[in-house]
C-alpha cells in the first residue's frame, strides 16, 4: 500500500476515533456537571465522596492528551498523502539524471573516437542542435572548406545530418545524445 492510501486510512480512523472520543468526553462532562449542579449553594456538601470539581480537573489532562494525539495522527495522515507526490517528483528527477548521464557517457564514448576538430564540431552541434552551418563556422573558427570536409566526414559516419533550408544548411545530431 502506498503512502497516499495509508494517509487516507489514517485520517479516516482519526476522524472516526475523534467523533467517538468527543462523544464520550461530552457525556462524561455532562454526568460530572450534573453532580456539581446537585450541590446546594455552590458549596461541596458531599462527605466521603470524591468532589465533582476535582473530577473535572482530573479529566483535563487525559482529554488534552487524547486530542493532541488525534491531532498528531491527523497531521501524519496529511503528511503521508502529500509526501507521496514529493517522492514521485524525486524519482522522476533521479530518472532524468540517470538518462542524462547515460547520454553523456554515450556521447563521450563517441567523442573519444574522433579527432580534436571533429570533437569541437560535435560538441557545438550538441549544444545547439539545428545550428546553421554558417554559425557553426564562426563558432569553430574553421574555414568553409575545412568545416565542410569535417561535416561530410561526420555525415558519412552517421553522426550528423545536414538539412537544407533555402540557401542555408542546418546541422543536427543524428542520434539523441
Amino acid at each position: 500500500m502506498n503512502n497516499k492510501k495509508i494517509g487516507i486510512v489514517l485520517i479516516s480512523l482519526v476522524i472516526i476515533t475523534g467523533v467517538i472520543f468527543s462523544f464520550f468526553v461530552y457525556k462524561l462532562n455532562n454526568e460530572i456537571k450534573s453532580k456539581v449542579l446537585s450541590v446546594e449553594g455552590g458549596e461541596c456538601l458531599h462527605e466521603g465522596e470524591f468532589c465533582p470539581y476535582e473530577e473535572l480537573n482530573e479529566l483535563k489532562l487525559p482529554v488534552t492528551l487524547g486530542y493532541s494525539l488525534l491531532s498528531l495522527l491527523l497531521l501524519l495522515g496529511v503528511y503521508l498523502i502529500y509526501s507521496n507526490k514529493r517522492m514521485d517528483t524525486i524519482k522522476e528527477d533521479i530518472d532524468k539524471d540517470k538518462k542524462q548521464k547515460e547520454k553523456d557517457n554515450k556521447f563521450n564514448l563517441i567523442l573519444s573516437a574522433l579527432n580534436d576538430n571533429e570533437k569541437k564540431v560535435m560538441s557545438i552541434v550538441r549544444e545547439q542542435d539545428g545550428i546553421q552551418q554558417s554559425t557553426l563556422r564562426i563558432r569553430t573558427d574553421f574555414s568553409k572548406a575545412k568545416l565542410s570536409a569535417i561535416l561530410t566526414d561526420l555525415e558519412k559516419r552517421s553522426l550528423i545530418k545536414k538539412v537544407e533550408k533555402g540557401k542555408k544548411n542546418l546541422i543536427f545530431l543524428k542520434q539523441d545524445f
